[in-house]
């Protein structure tokens, strides 16, 4: 469909002099080649640093000023032409994409079965990682208990530690309000196949020696995480290299839920849960691999930071999934968007489309939308468009890939509804990154670092359901978890002559 022209206020406002524009300067080149390092918009103290404050709702997204006066002067300077806003229509200032997309496994194919495409993220070393300091565990902590049959523990092994997540899984596809339920005798609430595979004491015992580090060990004063840190790293070396993601990504950010005390205490107004850790992940938002996490951050509230928290954790995530300068677009929320943002992701030949909060720093002070339709934008000398959009509510955003132009959607009711471009695909890009991220049911675990190790290994579930998909697989969602759950408790139920097959 032919783009459409974007309805604005009466001509005689639009007229009005900007309280935040300047002189318009020469037209500008409307492209960007991969060798440019965009010398012509970038600020000469390339030293600078982001101001760290924990508040990113403060605003302090700006850029620290030098200790130098005359280096005062030249980033005031250079501040006010990065963010120049003028009534002018956003000549895109697009980096092209030299990403090599794809699976990086060459054992993976399209007849692969679902435990080889998990076992490249949950590897052999990440199981033993679990058995080791899970028995470790048990030895610093003996069970207090004075039942003789719960008493009696042996040393896990990595194939009872697979089962053990494969009942998880299982939960997780049957949820009940109460775990022991699942060993239960009553016909009306039992379930055959946890009892025939690991006796409810042993269950429950590698629940509560489960481990991922030595808690004896003296905890490092700048590193909340130390108990989980060598898990975390090797799922994120197995993230970042089975699996290269194509041109779009967006980050997230989600909430890990408990009720004890924990490493970092966030309190998020609206949300009922008590106690919450905040986490992060970088994750593809279109094709076929749509939910895959390429890295993932968990925020443990200590440590020194150059940047605010959320950009910080931008330039981490980018980092550690080596994206950065190879022309990927980057999708985020309000909660992450900033002038200074997109203009740090310039810098690194990365595009940028993302909602926006009108208040922060650098926004144009101008933009004047009342009626559902409405559209109103202004646009920097370096690529960059803020657009606002009424729908119920103002919607803004900031991107340095598209103009004004609209387009007309149909809803899910058969309606047609017209819409910035840019507002259409920052929705859908996050739509479909999120949707196999939320398809896991919440556990009801109490201690945050058990909380974290079962959201992490539903997080390679996924991943390894997406590589799947690459590689040419057909299985939905959920037959590829019932294949894999097979795989995982069959060994256990194979090693008991009292019982038959099953199918979860």
């Amino acid at each position: 469909m032919a783009p459409k022209r974007p309805r604005t206020r009466s001509a005689a406002r639009l007229a009005a002099p900007s309280t935040s524009a300047a002189p318009p300067p020469p037209p500008r080149p409307s492209s960007v080649s991969d060798e440019s390092d965009g010398d012509e918009y970038l600020p000469k103290e390339e030293g600078r640093r982001m101001r760290s404050n924990d508040d990113d709702d403060s605003g302090s997204d700006d850029f620290a000023d030098s200790d130098d006066s005359s280096d005062e002067s030249l980033s005031e300077a250079s501040r006010e032409r990065r963010f120049e806003w003028r009534r002018e229509e956003n000549v895109p200032k697009q980096f092209r994409f030299s990403g090599h997309p794809g699976v990086n496994c060459d054992r993976l194919h399209r007849e692969s079965s679902p435990f080889k495409a998990y076992s490249c993220f949950i590897t052999s070393e990440v199981m033993d990682l679990l058995v080791k300091e899970t028995n470790r565990c048990h030895r610093q902590r003996p069970t207090s208990s004075s039942s003789s049959h719960v008493k009696r523990w042996h040393d896990v092994s990595r194939e009872e530690m697979h089962t053990y997540f494969g009942l998880r899984l299982l939960m997780g596809l049957q949820p009940r309000s109460d775990m022991r339920t699942y060993w239960s005798l009553d016909p009306i609430t039992s379930h055959p196949v946890f009892p025939k595979t690991m006796s409810r004491d042993r269950f429950l015992q590698l629940s509560q020696f489960l481990h991922a580090g030595d808690s004896s060990a003296t905890s490092p004063d700048d590193d909340g995480l130390w108990r989980l840190r060598p898990l975390i790293e090797a799922l994120n070396r197995q993230f970042s290299s089975v699996y290269t993601p194509p041109g779009r990504v967006t980050v997230d950010k989600f909430l890990l839920n408990f009720r004890k005390h924990s490493c970092s205490d966030v309190s998020v107004r609206g949300v009922p849960i008590r106690l919450k850790i905040e986490a992060y992940r970088l994750c593809v938002s279109d094709e076929a691999t749509a939910g895959y996490t390429c890295a993932f951050s968990i925020y443990a509230g200590r440590g020194r930071r150059d940047f605010p928290k959320s950009t910080k954790a931008i330039i981490d995530l980018m980092s550690a999934a080596d994206l950065f300068g190879k022309g990927y677009v980057l999708y985020t929320d309000d909660r992450f968007t900033s002038p200074a943002l997109v203009h740090l992701l310039q810098i690194r030949n990365t595009n940028a489309v993302g909602l926006v909060r009108p208040s922060r720093k650098h926004m144009p002070t101008d933009l004047d939308t009342r009626v559902r339709g409405d559209v109103d934008f202004r646009s920097t000398p370096t690529g960059m468009l803020c657009l606002q959009w009424f729908n119920q509510n103002p919607v803004t955003v900031l991107s340095t890939m598209h103009t004004s132009e609209l387009v007309t959607e149909r809803t899910r009711f058969g309606l047609e509804r017209t819409k910035p471009r840019a507002v259409s695909e920052h929705h859908a890009a996050v739509r479909g990154a999120r949707q196999l991220a939320q398809s896991f049911p919440d556990p009801r675990e109490s201690m945050w670092y058990k909380k974290v190790i079962f959201d992490l290994h539903n997080m390679a579930v996924v991943n390894a359901y997406c590589v799947h998909k690459a590689v040419g697989g057909n299985l939905t969602f959920l037959e590829f978890k019932r294949m894999l759950i097979r795989k995982l408790i069959m060994k256990s139920v194979s090693k008991r002559t009292d019982v038959s097959p099953f199918d979860p």
